[in-house]
């Protein structure tokens, strides 16, 4: 949610990109009765950063100052402009209606402003959040999404061709610009470096969000990313509700985006999107295609092999024992121990401790209170 409150901002002047502000770790607020400290995701601070910095780092108490500067009406002006609490209309029967899930100006008090600003307290689907930022990375436009972009018949002609439909304009080009650098340096040295794809230009963004209620400390994390950043042709959203680990070690947004970063990497080669470098020849799709094709000669057949290439076959075994080896020690991967997602988390990875960052007594104003934070 991040990359929405810096555009909305900018986009009404509130900040600049070079706009700093000074993180300490947290922001307390008070309603005269009671406190709370909303904390950043950096228990000792960020210090005095910039916009673009802000993103990088996931920075809680930036997106805090800034939607403080913006206030609730514009926060929320922006929030209907991006399509959350909105249908998408997207070519799916039964979309759901979220309208009850965002804020309205009315309800949203500074509390609940300081937590929206960074993704909690409120929900969105996936298709409004992919919607949403590919608009805000492509110039502008919000598109309407589809699920089908061609249908053929039996015979390969074309008889329904999906055209775009442009629904609106979210955001202008300087600031459609600046939020791909931003989110670039995210991935080249920011919280989102898991993602980086040798060869491509990667985006993206982190979030981890805590679920309802705090105390249970379950977590939701996700990576949204998108290539080449020049000019973006691909978007992947991934997100991994409650990881298969206990309380605190769940809160690792690297568990959503190596998979978002396998399913990229794949997804740019099947697409022969161009790369802007050079690539890792051990990541192409096609490293572990058959070498040998083709009609075999009279002394080559699986018979003759079979027979007098004995230890070439039992080395080939070997080999592919190899590879089953490494590829079951790849899936076990997601049973991983907690010290091990902490020294991951020295990485850059962004992660939330010790309990999240704000407690239960949050005012909740919705129809709903078993609903999930999300960012």
């Amino acid at each position: 949610m991040k990359p929405f409150t810096i555009a909305g901002a900018l986009e009404e002047s509130v900040i600049k990109p070079k706009t700093t502000f000074t993180c300490d770790g947290k922001v307390t607020l008070s309603d005269g009765v009671h406190t709370w400290n909303i904390r950043c995701i950096k228990r000792d601070g960020h210090g005095t950063i910039d916009a673009e910095q802000a993103l990088m780092q996931s920075c809680n108490v930036y997106m805090m100052d800034t939607a403080f500067a913006e206030g609730a009406e514009t926060f929320v002006k922006y929030q209907h402009i991006f399509g959350f609490g909105d249908k998408t209309t997207v070519d799916l029967p039964g979309e759901a209606d979220t309208a009850s899930l965002v804020y309205t100006a009315d309800t949203l008090g500074k509390t609940t402003l300081a937590t929206n600003s960074f993704g909690q307290n409120f929900n969105v689907t996936m298709i409004q959040m992919a919607s949403a930022f590919s608009s805000v990375i492509n110039g502008g436009s919000y598109y309407k999404p589809h699920v089908v972009k061609q249908i053929l018949n039996a015979n390969g002609t074309v008889i329904k061709d999906v055209q775009p439909e442009l629904m609106r304009v979210t955001v202008s080009e300087d600031t459609s610009a600046f939020l791909r650098e931003a989110l670039f340096q995210t991935v080249e040295g920011g919280t989102g470096k898991p993602a980086q794809i040798q060869g491509y230009h990667v985006g993206g963004k982190t979030g981890t969000a805590q679920k309802l209620p705090r105390s249970a400390k379950n977590y939701l994390v996700s990576f949204l990313g998108f290539a080449p950043v020049e000019d973006p042709q691909l978007l992947v959203y991934v997100v991994v509700d409650t990881p298969n680990l206990e309380g605190e070690a769940q809160a690792s947004a690297s568990f959503a985006t190596k998979i978002e970063q396998k399913i990229m990497n794949d997804a740019l080669q099947f697409l022969n999107i161009p790369a802007q470098g050079e690539t890792d020849p051990n990541a192409s799709l096609n490293k572990d295609l058959q070498t040998e094709e083709g009609i075999l000669e009279e002394n080559d057949t699986e018979e003759g092999r079979e027979s007098t290439q004995g230890t070439k076959k039992e080395s080939s075994s070997s080999d592919s024992r190899g590879n089953a080896s490494a590829n079951s020690k790849e899936s076990n991967s997601s049973s991983i121990k907690e010290s091990e997602v902490v020294k991951r988390s020295a990485d850059g990875d962004e992660r939330v401790e010790d309990g999240g960052e704000v407690p239960d007594e949050v005012p909740v104003t919705m129809e709903s209170t078993e609903r999930k934070a999300a960012r």
